[in-house]
């Protein structure tokens, strides 16, 4: 007889330390160096594969990053210093229906979004968008917390995360805006080539790492010999012409007298 295997009993195999009552929103698909994963006040070193569940918090330390991948084929990279909460998540049976809020306490985050509504939260502003690209960070300013979002494809609509501060910008491929404490978003901008350049290498993460390349071996060479002439026998001797209507010499015989020790 076929025993039945029940969906909860299936997911906690698939995903294990997972409980019955959390609802799965996604799982960690590339990591490079050290995060960290805060759930129901214990905090654990993350792996590879690992889920992510509603309000689970992602950390990453220094030189790290995280790339995640959630049902609705949103795929979220943060950067090395940041922080990330994964404030609702509502995964519709019917696609391209859910909703997904995150909180972005710190650092960078490029988003790729898959299906239904989806914004991103910070300290300062909301960014909504439907599946669009868009990179979004939090830093300090003059000792103010200012957020910022640059669009890569698709659009995204800004606005303060205090409601009673009125103002939306919508922004389209290649601009940026910025969102200061107690200020309304500033009007959208051409977003500089050296920033945006910055937030793609800082939020980079490969799926599947290169293989290492190290570089050819240095092959050492003999020393090259100085070349020398081929030897002489190689070559033909100049043949030197006779000489030609010379006259001869007068010569006058010379006698030679060699003293001849007595006794020999």
């Amino acid at each position: 007889m076929m025993k039945r295997i029940y969906l909860p009993v299936i997911l906690i195999l698939l995903f294990p330390g997972i409980g019955l009552a959390e609802e799965i929103a996604g799982s960690i698909v590339a990591l490079k160096g050290k995060a960290l994963i805060l759930r129901d006040a214990q905090t654990r070193e993350a792996v590879l594969r690992e889920s992510i569940v509603i309000r689970d918090t992602v950390e990453t330390k220094q030189s790290s990053r995280v790339k995640m991948l959630f049902v609705d084929d949103s795929l979220l990279t943060l950067s090395e210093n940041s922080r990330l909460i994964v404030k609702e998540y509502i995964a519709s049976s019917a696609q391209r229906k859910g909703r997904s809020v995150f909180n972005l306490i710190n650092g960078k985050l490029r988003s790729l979004v898959g299906g239904g509504e989806f914004e991103i939260h910070t300290p300062t502003m909301t960014a909504a968008a439907r599946g669009t690209y868009f990179i979004t960070w939090v830093d300090i300013e003059d000792g103010i917390t200012v957020s910022g979002v640059t669009v890569l494809e698709g659009v995204v609509e800004v606005h303060h995360i205090n409601p009673a501060i009125a103002g939306v910008v919508r922004l389209e491929r290649g601009t940026m805006t910025k969102v200061s404490e107690n200020k309304p978003p500033a009007p959208a901008m051409t977003t500089p080539p050296q920033l945006l350049k910055e937030l793609i290498r800082a939020t980079e993460l490969q799926e599947t790492p290169e293989v290492e390349r190290r570089p050819p071996p240095v092959r050492e060479t003999a020393p090259v010999l100085q070349q020398l002439p081929p030897p002489i026998l190689d070559k033909k001797l100049p043949v030197t012409p006779p000489i030609e209507n010379q006259v001869p010499l007068k010569t006058t015989p010379v006698r030679i007298r060699i003293p001849i020790p007595e006794g020999i």
